[in-house]
């Protein structure tokens, strides 16, 4: 079996590797004005997304986690790290 510490690790390399992929996909549906000012609301919505992705990488591959999300800055999304789990 793959140690948890290296699964991890995967894990944070695949989810930067679909940040990068719709980043991408983003970019060129922006590089098209008629499809910029048609859907720039949910063209935003993308590059947040990518934003969060880019950031839950970042914190699950960093060796100190607790630096790794102070230093993101998304703010609603840092709290929602920090959040206790509900029971």
């Amino acid at each position: 079996p793959v140690p948890v510490g290296e699964l991890e690790q995967h894990i944070a390399a695949e989810i930067e590797m679909v940040r990068r992929l719709l980043e991408t996909v983003g970019d060129e549906l922006s590089d098209d004005p008629a499809l910029l000012m048609r859907y720039a609301e949910a063209l935003q919505r993308f590059d947040f997304g990518c934003q969060v992705l880019g950031h839950l990488a970042a914190v699950l591959s960093a060796p100190d986690r607790t630096a790794a999300v102070a230093a993101v800055t998304m703010e609603e999304l840092r709290t929602r790290l920090l959040q206790k789990p509900v029971s």
